[in-house]
């Protein structure tokens, strides 16, 4: 946490001696708002979306309400239902893995609901009070034995050790199962209200430490209070445990309730799990309506933290009918700035989104205009964006009948069927070395006379055969891991040898992902994990001149890619405000062309930004009527 003053006088930022910046860019995606994890389709285009505005940390919930949103052993041991049955056949976790880590972001899973059983308002039909109903000696009781309803939650005890032991298989099998960044965990867990722990379970607990005494009545009798945070405190100290176990490298993120508040309410001692070294950041929930209250609140918030704490600002931009104005949120992040704070974790997804994406596209036009790496990685990229390969750029046909179709990742593939042998050639080598996870895409639509295709994967030093049954597979579908030296060229061939009469497959983009529950100790250099032109292809996509410029009402805006890619183009005004979108998705290289309608704007210097992967490029154009 570095203190230091920041005039913002443009709204872009500048990078200095060409480094990439360090700051937390996140953003949390829960199902109970959201519906990005219903599809995943949506989620796909959620990843491009928040890559293309600088985000760089997901935040996906995976716990809630007494459920898991992922295939759990666990949870199927303890009550039978191994995954909330809205996300029955499907794993929403593993698939935003896969398109976050694709566009170079980091996944933190977030067990938000956390020792909270169920919310009282919209959680009472089953499934969602199995777990309480299984257990509701796990509940906890206040001084008078009644079950403790508090903020709307009904609360387990947090010290219940058998719900302690739950928390540890599910965070077990969590970073056991999935090849993530680290893990989230925010105002309900460790945590438990101040009113609870009269439960059996915790007062014989407290006995056991106390001579056989009973808690005391006054549930905020000081030294009643510190044993139960202590507990919580050792709870949060073993989950550090099983999660740098598994990874040291895997971050332990707190996302608490603001202190003091949160221990005098809810038992949260972040103080001192910062102290303890416990987790490595601290996020406090700075969630304010007024821009006043904000700076009140984060700067009370940073005199409870050393100057050396990992501190960001968790920020409120959506909550029921409440969505954040353009001007709340550049005049929040610009004080996050001027106070040291080099990051922002926003509740929730859907308020970026909100009228035609305003808000993400504030950001990527403001400042989340050049990429950023967190700045625990010590400057360091842990999740370099997936090396894509084109089956129309990087693909060669060896033999057989291919058809080009418009449909497919970019927009294009090729279609064979098995009336002669075809073979079609994809090449790549990685920017460094290590593990990569292999994957091939297949689009998200209904196909009858899919049948399997077979790759080989190829290296220098091996050779695989992997069959995919290409109509029962969609998306990006894993086919092997390999590990690859610097450089090493790659192979991967795909051929129809395996297809029946009236059968087809397709060929599609593919890319190779690092692996990082293999590769934990590769150290990426920012600029090492560029893809590399070809054949004197430019490196970065171009933004040309509009023209005419200056123009009275219409002009024409060409830019070219270097390789197909996913495309954001916004138009600003000389404020840093944003005006419209003109374009959105994904384009083959090349030179591309749209038009800038200005209607009814006035008069003015307006700012063109295209985004395409870590590249931004700005050009000024000048509206005269």
């Amino acid at each position: 946490m570095r203190t230091y003053c920041v005039f913002l006088l443009i709204l872009f930022p500048v990078l200095l001696n060409g480094q990439v910046p360090q700051e937390l860019r996140a953003v949390k995606i829960t199902n109970v708002a959201s519906d990005v994890m219903y599809s995943d389709q949506r989620i796909e285009e959620a990843m491009d979306y928040l890559a293309s505005i600088g985000i760089n940390v997901i935040i996906p919930v995976v716990w809630n309400p007494g459920l898991t949103l992922y295939p759990s052993a666990v949870m199927d041991s303890v009550v039978g239902v191994p995954i909330n049955p809205k996300f029955q056949g499907r794993d929403p976790l593993q698939r935003i893995i896969i398109e976050a880590h694709r566009n170079g972001m980091e996944v933190l899973p977030w067990f938000e609901y956390g020792f909270a059983a169920s919310n009282v308002a919209y959680d009472n039909l089953a499934p969602y009070q199995i777990l309480m109903e299984a257990y509701p000696d796990w509940l906890t009781r206040d001084k008078n034995g009644q079950i403790v309803v508090k903020n709307g939650f009904y609360w387990f005890s947090g010290v219940n050790p058998e719900v302690q032991q739950l928390f540890f298989a599910l965070i077990e099998e969590v970073v056991t199962l999935y090849d993530i960044d680290g893990l989230e965990f925010s105002d309900r867990i460790p945590a438990m209200p101040y009113e609870g722990g009269y439960d059996l379970a915790t007062k014989e607990l407290y006995a056991m430490d106390h001579d056989g005494l009973q808690p005391p009545q006054n549930p905020k009798d000081s030294q009643w209070m510190r044993w139960r945070a202590d507990q919580l405190t050792d709870f949060f100290a073993g989950v550090k445990e099983i999660i740098k176990g598994a990874n040291d490298h895997l971050l332990v993120s707190s996302s608490p309730s603001v202190y003091p508040w949160s221990y005098q309410e809810y038992l949260q001692d972040s103080k001192t799990w910062m102290e303890q070294d416990i987790a490595d950041n601290i996020i406090p929930q700075v969630y304010r309506y007024s821009y006043s209250d904000y700076q009140y609140q984060l700067s009370s918030s940073l005199n409870n933290f050393s100057d050396d704490t990992y501190f960001y600002s968790g920020m409120l931009i959506k909550v029921g009918d409440y969505r954040i104005t353009p001007s709340f949120l550049l005049q929040a992040i610009q004080f996050n700035r001027s106070k040291g704070v080099d990051g922002e974790v926003f509740f929730f997804y859907e308020g970026l989104r909100d009228h035609n994406s305003q808000l993400g596209d504030t950001l990527g036009a403001t400042f989340y205009a050049e990429e950023a790496v967190i700045p625990e990685r010590n400057g360091l990229r842990w999740r370099p964006k997936a090396r894509m390969v084109d089956e129309i750029e990087q693909g060669k046909i060896n033999s057989g009948s291919w058809t080009a179709e418009k449909d497919g990742h970019n927009n294009h593939r090729y279609v064979t069927d098995g009336a002669s042998d075809a073979k079609l050639t994809y090449t790549f080598s990685p920017a460094f070395s290590a593990w990569f996870d292999i994957y091939i895409y297949l689009d998200y639509e209904a196909n009858t006379n899919l049948g399997k295709a077979t790759y080989q994967l190829k290296s220098a030093s091996e050779s695989q055969i992997i069959s995919i049954d290409q109509e029962a597979n969609q998306g990006w579908t894993k086919l092997e891991s390999i590990y690859l030296q610097q450089n090493e060229q790659a192979q991967i061939i795909l051929t129809n040898e395996q297809l029946i009469s009236g059968e087809s497959i397709y060929a599609d983009a593919a890319m190779a992902m690092i692996n990082r529950k293999r590769s934990p100790d590769v150290q990426i250099p920012t600029a090492m994990d560029e893809p590399r032109p070809s054949n004197g292809t430019p490196s970065t996509a171009k933004l040309m001149s509009n023209y005419p410029n200056p123009f009275n009402h219409r002009t024409t805006i060409a830019f070219r890619l270097p390789r197909a890619a996913s495309v954001t183009i916004n138009v600003y005004d000389a404020a840093g405000r944003y005006v419209r979108n003109l374009v959105r998705g994904y384009y083959r290289g090349g030179q591309h062309q749209t038009s800038f309608e200005a209607g009814s704007l006035s008069s003015g210097v307006y700012f063109i930004q295209l985004k395409s992967g870590q590249q931004t490029v700005i050009q000024k154009s000048i509206l005269l009527k």
